[in-house]
């Protein structure tokens, strides 16, 4: 027994799954939190330094040495520089992100689209100068309380990021050149044609006219207001256009006339477009209720309001289109309706279902024409002092063929 070998020992025991602990392995720090952490630090002791130089600051004032404070001085300005780096430096991702032009951008801003562009966006508004585009973008920025000199930039960006050749343009002459809003309207203006505007107003203003049916007080108002788009002073001879134009309207133009002579010469403004804008809703009177459905029913007898009409004068007879086209239908033997309709198919008679043409007389046809005939005779033998008919289909049910010939002897008799 004592040359027998020691027993194995015990296998050890199988770990557990609650007993295995994962050790945190070490990450190596990323090149941005190295740089965090060194600024951090830098920072640190930059503070440290100026509140040492602030405390040597307020012993040299004591000890009343000039050329040590002048070099403690310029050594705090040196800190104060170097703290207002560190700030700057970590404030301006925050700011950045704060100024994102995506979110200045409002959602309602119009595109520059001019009459006659061809990458025109459907369903966007074109504008027919670009002044009155200029006018929208500066509402629009109002609106949502943005700085026309600050947000300009991004805005027309937004207006024109649909066409490539107005991007092209601003990058080359607009972009990062630090204009203010006028300036860039300016240039804005010159290049999309402003400088034709005035012209393309005027023009306007020579060709209007005001319809007899148009209210004078809003026509007036238009033209004052495609007036104050032409920017040009105000005189007696566009007062005369605007007189002109409301030549349909002669008995509103006598009241202005009149009233201009009437009024003393001293003090007495000219007859100019401001004039007549004043003293116009000062002497129209509306017409009566009576007069403007007059005006309604005259004005409207053509299009489709007067289409409307027709169909609801048929609706209170009771009548329809198709109505009116049957009862205007000839009692002669003809193509049927049906078949005259289709370009396809040849005409039919209507009597006898057959190919029909020019001259077509059938012997259904003639069978029908005597028979309404011989009823009409009929009815006014049986009915001599005018009482109520039969319809016609059901007194057709009780004709007989032989009722039709034996008429026609009758007929023979009596002649």
């Amino acid at each position: 027994m004592a040359d027998s070998d020691p027993p194995a020992p015990p296998p050890p025991p199988k770990p557990v799954e609650e007993d295995i602990v994962m050790e945190e392995v070490p990450t190596a720090p990323t090149l941005e939190d190295t740089i965090k952490a060194a600024r951090k630090a830098a920072r640190k002791k930059t503070m440290e330094a100026m509140k040492l130089a602030i405390e040597e600051y307020m012993t040299l004032i004591v000890q009343d040495e000039p050329s040590l404070l002048a070099a403690n001085i310029k050594k705090q300005e040196i800190l104060a520089e170097a703290l207002g780096r560190f700030d700057s430096g970590d404030e301006a991702k925050s700011m950045k992100e704060a100024n994102k032009i995506p979110n200045k951008v409002p959602r309602n801003m119009p595109l520059l689209q001019l009459s006659g562009d061809h990458d025109v966006v459907k369903g966007k508004a074109v504008f027919e100068t670009i002044d009155r585009f200029l006018d929208m973008i500066e509402l629009v920025l109002y609106q949502h309380g943005m700085d026309p000199d600050e947000d300009w930039e991004a805005a027309f960006i937004a207006t024109i990021i649909h066409s490539t050749d107005k991007s092209g343009w601003f990058k080359e002459t607009l972009m990062n050149k630090s204009l203010s809003w006028k300036q860039a309207r300016m240039l804005i203006q010159d290049h999309f044609g402003g400088s034709h505007s005035q012209s393309h107003y005027l023009d306007k203003l020579n060709h209007m006219a005001a319809s007899k049916w148009e209210d004078p007080l809003k026509f007036v108002e238009r033209f004052y207001g495609i007036f104050r788009s032409a920017g040009v002073i105000d005189s007696v001879a566009y007062g005369s256009i605007l007189l002109k134009a409301l030549a349909s309207c002669s008995d509103l133009v006598k009241q202005i006339k009149s009233t201009y002579a009437s009024t003393p010469a001293v003090g007495r403004p000219e007859l100019n477009v401001s004039y007549i804008y004043r003293t116009v809703p000062h002497l129209y009177v509306e017409p009566s209720g009576s007069d403007n459905k007059k005006r309604t029913r005259e004005g409207d007898i053509d299009g489709e309001r007067g289409e409307n009409r027709r169909n609801n004068r048929r609706r209170e007879k009771g009548r329809t289109p198709e109505h009116d086209k049957r009862f205007k239908s000839s009692s002669t033997a003809g193509p049927s309706s049906s078949s005259s309709s289709s370009s396809n198919k040849p005409a039919e008679c209507r009597y006898c279902h057959q190919k029909w043409f020019d001259g077509h007389r059938c012997k259904q046809y003639y069978e029908t024409k005597t028979a309404r005939s011989e009823y009409r005779a009929r009815m006014a033998r049986l009915d001599p002092k005018g009482k109520r008919r039969q319809d016609f289909t059901d007194a057709m049910q009780d004709l007989d063929i032989h009722d039709l010939t034996d008429s026609g002897d009758d007929n023979e008799n009596n002649h």
